[in-house]
């Protein structure tokens, strides 16, 4: 996922349901982000950030059938602070929207 150059943007990427890992990883084209970090936007509590790394983990499993996004929509939004060497701290907006596995459907 890359990150903006400023400009107000949101990413949006698929995920599947009832997995957990990598969800994505932020990163700056211009290689001068120095550190990452969560920024408080409705459904960031279910996510992780390695600071150094900028990889973003989904912390448990979400449920197709189930949603519990601040909506209830099946799209979970949060927010990337980052901090470059020119530019400062900067926000970049992100929703993952979970897609329906069938197989685990009951018949």
């Amino acid at each position: 996922m890359p990150i903006p150059d400023g400009r107000f943007e949101i990413a949006r990427f698929p995920f599947p349901e009832n997995t957990t890992g990598t969800v994505a990883t932020a990163f700056d084209k211009d290689q001068g982000v120095v550190d990452y970090r969560l920024h408080p936007w409705s459904d960031h509590e279910r996510f992780s950030i390695d600071s150094e790394t900028g990889v973003i983990t989904l912390d448990s499993p979400l449920d197709f059938e189930n949603p519990t996004d601040l909506n209830g929509n099946n799209v979970y939004g949060f927010g990337i602070q980052y901090r470059t060497v020119t530019r400062g701290y900067l926000i970049v907006y992100a929703l993952l929207t979970v897609t329906n596995d069938p197989c685990d459907d009951a018949p």
